[in-house]
């Protein structure tokens, strides 16, 4: 992981001229307080409609999702150039944004990445900071109603709300188990969504209201356990109280 913005943008990968432009616009986008998000996304977008340029959907996957994986700092200023690009692809080619520009698939393929912490893994601690990151950027691309991630909201709920039903089963085994190690990193990362947009997600999925008084008990039960970090435990027990207030008793 990156220790630093300027650190994630000096990489032989993003120096590969075919994204290279685009990477030194982002770059600038995300340090410069002057940036406008309006301006970023038409140099992006002229580039991509250029004679060999790439499309966008690899700006998305190679520059974008890496960047809010790595360096949470840079969440709220992706989410107001992703909602730039979408607009604007949308009036420039008269067609709804779709799978140019969609978060869906690069967010799916790091569910499969990172959805079993497996504790014998020597890099987890990274894997599960890297999976609450992202799981917070896309609960606030969510809100921002820039895409529906409402299904993957979802998952990441079903995944870190649950007693006695984890697979923890990178190694090749398949155990159910309640220890911490399969909690952290799911608990955070299902935080995440409740703290960005819970009322939004217990609106918008049935399966999301049908299992929310449990997986508040099981939050609840998450919160308890001695071998959270604290960091896990105040941000689980901040999820917590929203959780009890975002339905009727």
């Amino acid at each position: 992981m990156a220790e630093s913005v300027d650190e994630f943008f000096n990489v032989d990968d993003l120096k590969d001229p075919e994204i290279s432009e685009q990477a030194t616009i982002i770059h600038a986008f995300v340090t410069q307080p002057d940036s406008v998000a309006k301006s970023a996304a038409q140099a992006l977008i002229s580039l991509s409609q250029a004679e060999g340029g790439p499309e966008l959907s690899k700006v998305v996957d190679q520059i974008i999702v890496p960047l809010a994986e790595e360096r949470p700092e840079t969440h709220e200023d992706l989410v107001r150039l992703l909602g730039e690009l979408r607009d604007q692809v949308e009036v420039a080619t008269g067609l709804t944004p779709g799978d140019s520009i969609s978060l869906n698939y690069e967010l799916w393929e790091r569910g499969l990445r990172y959805g079993d912490p497996d504790p014998s893994i020597g890099l987890r601690d990274l894997y599960r900071q890297e999976w609450t990151n992202v799981n917070r950027f896309a609960a606030l691309v969510h809100k921002a109603s820039i895409e529906d991630l409402s299904a993957f909201g979802e998952h990441t709920l079903q995944l870190g709300l649950r007693k006695g039903g984890w697979r923890v089963s990178w190694s090749g085994s398949e155990n159910t188990s309640d220890e911490v190690d399969a909690l952290q990193g799911h608990a955070d990362a299902a935080a995440q969504w409740i703290l960005v947009c819970g009322e939004r997600l217990y609106n918008e999925r049935e399966d999301v209201r049908k299992h929310w008084s449990q997986w508040e008990q099981d939050l609840d039960w998450i919160t308890g356990q001695d071998g959270l970090k604290d960091e896990t435990k105040t941000l689980c027990r901040e999820a917590l109280a929203k959780m009890k207030t975002t339905r009727p008793r």
